[in-house]
């Protein structure tokens, strides 16, 4: 076990070590008033049981739920809930693991409608020709198209479901100890035929982010600030680097837990922020549907999950999605009772202990849930 929690920390170092965006960073301060997008209140005054998530609270300060950092509950635009644990507070950035994932696909709906990107059909061997020769083509590989990479449905040989993130033969960490990211991914050989499997492949987003940037003429990290970060006021973070300076668009971002928040409030605003459109609409309807099943608690959509087939006896309504990253790391979306869920974890071999506080308290801390 030593062994083990050895092996993580070493590759959380080595995935920090690389450098940060350009832009500076530094202990930053909450929102100015007029810009914070949340009011405050009661649960009681959006129809929660607050003696739920007191509960809740208690099991969480207790450990129950072991490394759970933060949780925060917004509806209707009220910030009802909001608790840091284990010497974590609002001004502490965390690592946001794979919901750099959720944010990269909101990138890319950007970038399709600005133009920038014609088409996710585009097949990400002409969009990466200075990859030129590429090794272990055919013509499975010729086919990849960039949905392909967004679903997780690349077909590209990879482990990382079932294979430990502390594994220092494992793919994952041959991808962060590469001198150059795109290169060592696009010249992975096949293991299936684009579009028919699902595999879970933090490389499928590292070759978006080099898409981006051929696509872009820029960084992800630099479109990112001007497109997102910048419009939605979120100060206080840091994306960080692969080789080569790319923006790594797998599990970089660094992030406040309420700057997570702001980021499911456009979400759940289809794209809206204070009125002004930052995505483009179709593409939050599009991209967060279900694109191909996973397992019975879980669909995948393009960069998002969705709850899976398993939660139907607790909701009547299963429009739910959510991006989620190692070790615990949510930003939950509950479109028809217009409810956020954020919540940061250590939790690197207990990422579902998340999960069981969602089913057992926060869900029916909802009064009207299933109305």
């Amino acid at each position: 076990m030593k062994k083990n929690i050895f092996l993580v920390v070493l590759l959380m170092t080595i995935i920090v070590s690389w450098s940060c965006s350009e832009r500076e960073t530094g202990p930053g301060d909450p929102p100015y008033i007029e810009q914070f997008p949340f009011t405050i209140a009661s649960p009681e005054s959006q129809n929660f049981d607050a003696s739920r998530l007191n509960e809740l609270d208690s099991k969480i300060s207790s450990g129950i739920y072991s490394e759970i950092h933060s949780l925060l509950i917004i509806r209707n635009g009220s910030l009802v809930f909001e608790k840091y644990y284990k010497g974590y507070s609002r001004e502490m950035p965390h690592n946001l693991f794979s919901v750099t994932k959720s944010v990269t696909s909101l990138l890319v709906g950007v970038a399709l409608y600005e133009g920038k990107i014609k088409s996710l059909d585009d097949k990400i061997v002409d969009l990466l020709s200075e990859q030129n020769p590429i090794l272990n083509l055919d013509d499975r590989k010729k086919a990849i198209t960039i949905k392909n990479l967004l679903t997780m449905t690349s077909g590209i040989k990879w482990m990382e479901f079932n294979d430990s993130y502390s594994n220092p033969t494992s793919d994952l960490f041959g991808l962060s100890l590469a001198q150059d990211w795109i290169k060592f991914m696009i010249d992975k050989p096949m293991a299936a035929d684009p579009g028919t499997t699902f595999n879970y492949n933090s490389g499928n987003t590292t070759l978006i982010s080099g898409i981006l940037k051929n696509a872009l003429g820029k960084e992800t990290a630099l479109y990112g600030d001007e497109k997102l970060f910048e419009p939605l006021n979120i100060r206080n973070y840091q994306w960080e680097k692969g080789a080569n300076g790319i923006t790594n668009t797998g599990w970089g971002l660094i992030m406040r837990s309420i700057d997570m928040a702001i980021i499911g409030d456009l979400v759940l605003h289809q794209g809206l922020y204070k009125g002004i459109r930052l995505i483009p609409e179709e593409w939050i309807n599009e991209s967060t549907q279900k694109q191909i099943s996973v397992d019975t608690g879980s669909d995948y959509a393009m960069g998002w999950w969705r709850l899976g087939d398993s939660w139907s006896a607790l909701l009547n309504n299963k429009d739910i999605y959510y991006a989620s990253g190692f070790a615990g790391q949510y930003i939950i979306v509950i479109p028809h009772l217009n409810i956020i869920i954020v919540s940061t974890a250590g939790n690197f071999t207990t990422q579902n202990k998340f999960f069981s506080a969602f089913r057992d308290f926060i869900l029916p801390s909802i009064k009207d849930l299933n109305q």
